[in-house]
This record gives structure tokens, sequence and C-alpha cells, in this order.
């Protein structure tokens, strides 16, 4: 981590120190530009004073312009003793040039210079002169701007070095400022902080505490930080084991209640599907455990019957003997359906004196006939109330699923009650739901 933060400090300082120097650098050198512009300005001001002034002394011995035999000389001095010229000449404006020396800048023609027209001044120094005679002309020395700006790389180039010089020592210098004053003492201050040990921070004091600048009072900062979060730490393990002891406890109840909530579940589900007074499946259960069954025997092909069972004279018992001996024969009966059972069959009581028994794996209608006529002998069986034997008869419709698969639950239960009144009609025993039935 330290190395990485004396990284980000190495760059960012050398980062910003570019920054700043590259900035200088511009700045200096437009204004080294700017001032030695103005300086050959100066130059080439005096230079064409001092060359008009001989021109002049020329005119006043009465020579014409043109008559300057050996004037491309003195042009020639004049390059030569001024390092930042590159062209002399004499001009007769809007006619010709008379003398000339150097070579003009690739940017000026020498119809411009003829002409004196469309030139930038910042490029040429003209002085205009006039013959005794009235004849005007005009001397022209052009700058060289590279020559110019050859001299300001130069310079610069020289302080650049100068800087970076400078500026590598005061790198150096921050560097070591930086690690002695700020690296180290963090340093310091995070192999501290990794081998504190929260319990035992009072065993383990740190001198940077003692400092008296910021990282001291990181120090300090720390230190008390680690003294609280000791204390905060034994107060958080005592109530942490209250806490589990209170989860445990918690837990035990929360289990209990919930076994004691799944046993009432059961008891009022037991209660919902069953016949309070007979002990069988109610209606309810019936259509819950029928619908599986008839469907899973669909699928599967396999013999599935039911047995709507209804009571005959059941009405007379209750009307001439009371309800409660109507109640004794029903619990009697759904007594001996009980009894009756196979593992697999079941039965249930619909309502009032009706029942249904659902058949499972039998070989065939014998079979059937087998399981009704022990049914009937066992419910017919005489049944006894205060020293009274009721009247009992009993009425079986049955409906066999081989004999119509395709057929849907409501109708094949309306097929099992068809047989049971058939039978009723009969006198009682028992009836089987023909297809040719109507």
């Amino acid at each position: 981590m330290l190395s990485s933060l004396r990284a980000r400090i190495f760059l960012l300082y050398i980062g910003g120190i570019s920054l700043v120097t590259i900035l200088l650098l511009l700045i200096l050198s437009y204004e080294v530009y700017q001032r030695y512009n103005e300086l050959y300005q100066q130059q080439g001001l005096n230079a064409a004073e001092k060359l008009g002034f001989k021109t002049e002394r020329l005119f006043q011995l009465g020579l014409y312009p043109d008559e300057l035999v050996g004037y491309e000389q003195l042009c020639q001095d004049t390059l030569d003793s001024h390092s930042g010229f590159s062209y002399v000449a004499l001009v007769k404006p809007k006619e010709q040039i008379l003398f000339q020396a150097g070579k003009l800048p690739h940017d000026i023609s020498e119809d411009q210079i003829r002409s004196l027209e469309h030139i930038d001044e910042s490029h040429l120094i003209i002085t205009l002169l006039e013959h005794p005679s009235g004849i005007e002309t005009a001397i022209v020395i052009a700058i060289d701007h590279h020559y110019e700006l050859e001299e300001v790389i130069e310079l610069v180039s020289s302080i650049s070095a100068y800087g970076f010089i400078v500026t590598i020592a005061g790198l150096f210098i921050m560097i070591y400022f930086l690690q002695s004053n700020l690296v180290n003492p963090i340093s310091r201050l995070v192999d501290h902080i990794q081998k504190t040990d929260v319990i035992h921070i009072h065993n383990n004091p740190d001198s940077l505490s003692d400092r008296k600048d910021e990282i001291g009072l990181v120090a300090k900062a720390f230190n008390s930080l680690i003294s609280k979060l000791a204390l905060s730490q034994s107060s958080l393990r005592r109530a942490n084991a209250e806490l589990q002891a209170l989860t445990s406890s918690l837990e035990i109840r929360v289990e209990q209640r919930t076994r004691d909530l799944i046993e009432a579940n059961k008891r009022l589900d037991l209660i919902a599907k069953t016949d309070t007074l007979t002990g069988l499946g109610n209606r309810f259960q019936f259509m819950e455990t029928f619908q599986q069954r008839f469907k899973h025997a669909q699928r599967f092909q396999h013999n599935f019957a039911v047995m709507m069972i209804d009571l005959d004279g059941f009405k007379i018992i209750n009307d001439h003997y009371g309800h409660a001996a109507g109640d004794k024969v029903l619990q009697t009966i759904g007594s001996r359906l009980l009894n009756s059972f196979r593992d697999d069959d079941c039965a249930f009581r619909m309502g009032g004196d009706e029942f249904i028994f659902l058949v499972e794996e039998y070989r065939n209608r014998d079979d059937l006939i087998s399981l009704v006529e022990k049914l009937q002998a066992q419910i017919l069986e005489p049944i006894v109330f205060d020293h009274e034997q009721m009247p009992v008869g009993l009425s079986v419709g049955i409906a066999c699923l081989e004999d119509q698969t395709k057929i849907e639950a409501h109708t094949f239960l309306s097929h099992a009650d068809i047989a049971m009144y058939k039978a009723k009609r009969a006198g009682g025993g028992y009836a089987f739901y023909e297809k040719t039935h109507n």
C-alpha cells in the first residue's frame, strides 16, 4: 500500500512539475520571441537610418539613384554587420529594384518589393528617401525570421536544460522530505495498526502518538478508537451470549409450537373430513379421494367400482322410534362398514342414510357380487335399540369403470345412483348399471 502511495505521490509531483514547466516554456518562448522581434525591428530601423544617411550623402554629390555604382556593396555590408537581416535593397517605388543584396523571404515577391504594396511590416523595414531632383526612393531591409526563431530556440533550450537540472534536484529533495516526514511515519502507523490486538491495546503502545503533527493526531485517534472498540467488543460478547441463550430458548419454543400446530391442523383436517356420527369419511373427503382414485384408474386402466348404498325403511325408524334410534342404526352400520374394509377399499357417509363404497383391486363382477353380499350380510344383522329390533333394509347400486373408461367422474357417479334406484324399485338388494339402461 505504501509503495503505491509513494508511486502516486511521485507521479503526481512529476505530472505537476511537467505541466507547469511546459506552460512556463510556452510563455517564455512567446515572450523571448516578442523581445527578439522588437530587437531586430529596432536594429533594422537603425541600419536603415545609417544606410539612408550614406545614400543621401551620395545624392548630395549630384548622383542619381541609378548612378550609385557599388551600392550593392553597401547593401552587402549592411547584411554582414547584422546577422538578423536576410535582404537589403534600394528601390524606386512602383518602378524597379535599383540595387539589392541577400535573399527575399519566401513569402514576399519582387513585385511586392517594387510596388511596396501588400507587405507585412513585421517582416520588412522600409525607409523612404527623396533625391534633390524630386525622385523618390526607398531602402528595404527584410528581417530573417528563421534566424530569429533559431536564436529563440537556442535560448529556450539553454534555459530548459538549467530548469531540468533544478527540477531533478528539487525532485530528489522532495522525495527525501516525503520519505522522512510522510512515508516512513505512515509505514510505521500502518504496521502498528496491522499488529494491534484490540484486546491488549494498552500493552502495545506506539511512539507515533507522541508526535505533535497530523500523524501524531491520527495515531492518538486510532489508539482511542481501538480502546473504544475493545470496550464495545467486550459488551458485544456478553450481549451475544445472552442473545444465543435467548435464541436457543425461542427455537425450542418455536419448534414445540410448530409441532403443536401441525398436530392441531391434522386434527382439524381429520375433523373436517370425518363424519362425526359414524367415524367414516364425509362428503368432502369422498370427493377428494374419489377424484384421485378415479383419475388414477382411468390413466392406468385398472378395475374400479363405486357402490352407492341407501338404507331402506330408515325414515320409518326415525318417525316411529325417534332420532336417537336412527343415530344408533347409522353408528352401527358405519362400524360394520369400517370392519368390512379391505386394504384398498374405503367407505363414506354422504349424508342421511346414504353411503358410498369405493372398490379397487377386484378381478371381475363375481368378486363385486361376493363383496356386496358380504356387506349385506353384515349390515342386515339385527340392530337392537331400547330392546327393540330396528327393521333395516339395503339397496346397493354398482357402477364399474371398466365398462365405460372414457366417462366423466360426475357422470360415473350418477350411474351408480341410477343403479341404486333400480335396486330400490326392485324391493332392495343390489343392481349393476348397464350401458343400455335409460
